[in-house]
C-alpha cells in the first residue's frame, strides 16, 4: 500500500435511522446498525480514524485526489411539478459545472407537469446548457402508484416507471459523447456543498471507480441518512462502514448526486431496465439498485460511497406524506362516520 494512503473518517457523530423495511440477517444486526452513529461533518475534513480499520467493506482513502477531477460533466435529472425549486436548483447545478469543469451540459426528462415547470424549462434552455424531453408517460405521480406506507413507497410500479424515465435521461446523455463523468441528480435538494461534491468525484476518478456516491441526509437534521438512500445500498452490511464515515465499497448506492465515469459505464453498457427494477422483491429498494448491480456484475470497476459528501433533502416526497396523512386520518375515523 502506498505510504500516502490511510483509512480516513470524519469526526462529528450523527444518528443513522435505518429503513424499517430493510432486510438484515437478524434482529440483532438490525439493532446493532440502528445504534451506530454516522461520523460525518459539514466540511470534508480528512482526520485519521481508527474506527475504519478492519471494518467490512471499508477502504483506504487517499490524502488528496483533487488532480484527478474529470474535465467534462453531464448532469441528468427527472422533473415534475417542480416550479418552486426548478430554476434555483438547475442554476446551482449549472454553476457547479461552470466553476469546476471545463465544459458541462444538463439533460432533463420532464413528465406530465401541471404547474409552470415546462414554461421554466423552455426559458432555461435559452439561458443554460440545458436540453431534454417533455413526456406524457404517467398522469399520476410515481409515489401515487404505491400504497401510502414507508415500507411500500418504492413499490414495483414506481420503480418501473422511474427506471423508464431514468433510461431516457441516460440516453440523452449518451448521445453527447464528450463527457467524462455523468452525474444523476435528484433536483429537489435543499443544500449541497459544491466543494465536497467535487472532491468526491475526484476521489472516485483517482481510485478508478465505475461510480461514486455520497449519502444524502435529511435537511436540518445534522445528518440523519435518508431512508431512500439506505434502500439503494447493497449489500445492507455496508451500512455499518458507511455509518462510521468510512469510504465504502458497495454493489449499489445512491445519493441524489451519483457520479458515473464514462469509460466503465460505456464498457459495461448498463441500462435502467424497467422489468429488472420492478422484479426486486424488496419494496424499500430503488430503481437505481438494478442499474448499479448490472454495472457491478459487468466488472466495470468499484462502486464507492464517500459518506463525507452529504447533499441535503427534505424527508421524503411531500406528496407521499400528504397521502399517508390522509390515509392515517381515514383509518382513525370511527367506522360509523365513514
Amino acid at each position: 500500500m502506498p505510504r500516502s494512503i490511510e483509512p480516513y473518517c470524519s469526526t462529528v457523530p450523527v444518528v443513522v435511522l435505518l429503513n424499517s423495511g430493510a432486510t438484515f440477517r437478524s434482529q440483532a444486526q438490525r439493532k446493532q446498525l440502528a445504534a451506530v452513529h454516522l461520523n460525518a461533518s459539514t466540511a470534508m475534513s480528512l482526520v485519521p480514524h481508527d474506527a475504519c480499520r478492519g471494518v467490512q467493506h471499508a477502504l483506504p482513502m487517499p490524502h488528496d485526489a483533487s488532480s484527478a477531477l474529470p474535465k467534462i460533466a453531464a448532469f441528468t435529472f427527472l422533473v415534475r411539478d417542480a416550479a418552486d425549486f426548478l430554476e434555483a436548483n438547475a442554476r446551482a447545478v449549472s454553476s457547479i459545472g461552470r466553476t469546476h469543469f471545463r465544459e458541462h451540459r444538463l439533460f432533463y426528462v420532464e413528465n406530465d407537469s401541471a404547474d409552470g415547470t415546462r414554461t421554466i424549462l423552455r426559458r432555461l434552455e435559452r439561458e443554460l446548457p440545458l436540453s431534454g424531453v417533455m413526456l406524457n408517460v404517467s398522469a399520476e405521480r410515481s409515489t401515487a402508484l404505491c400504497p401510502p406506507t414507508p415500507e411500500q413507497m418504492n413499490c414495483a410500479a414506481r420503480r418501473a416507471l422511474l427506471a423508464r424515465l431514468r433510461e431516457r435521461a441516460l440516453e440523452l446523455a449518451l448521445a453527447w459523447p464528450a463527457w467524462d463523468v455523468l452525474v444523476s441528480v435528484d433536483l429537489d435538494f435543499k443544500r449541497v456543498s459544491a466543494d465536497d461534491f467535487v472532491r468526491t468525484v475526484a476521489l472516485g476518478a483517482r481510485l478508478g471507480a465505475a461510480a461514486v456516491f455520497g449519502m444524502s441526509v435529511f435537511n436540518g437534521s445534522r445528518g440523519v441518512v435518508m431512508p431512500y438512500d439506505q434502500g439503494a445500498v447493497l449489500p445492507k452490511e455496508a451500512l455499518r462502514s458507511i455509518s462510521l464515515g468510512c469510504l465504502t465499497s458497495v454493489r449499489s448506492a445512491f445519493s441524489g448526486f451519483a457520479a458515473y465515469f464514462a469509460a466503465p459505464l460505456r464498457r459495461a453498457r448498463a441500462r435502467y431496465d424497467a422489468a429488472a427494477a420492478a422484479a426486486d422483491a424488496d419494496a424499500t429498494t430503488t430503481e437505481h439498485a438494478s442499474f448499479n448491480l448490472a454495472l457491478h456484475a459487468a466488472g466495470a470497476g468499484p462502486l464507492l460511497v464517500d459518506p463525507r459528501f452529504k447533499p441535503q433533502y427534505e424527508w421524503g416526497d411531500r406528496h407521499f406524506w400528504a397521502r399517508k396523512r390522509a390515509a392515517d386520518a381515514e383509518a382513525a375515523r370511527p367506522r360509523k362516520a365513514r
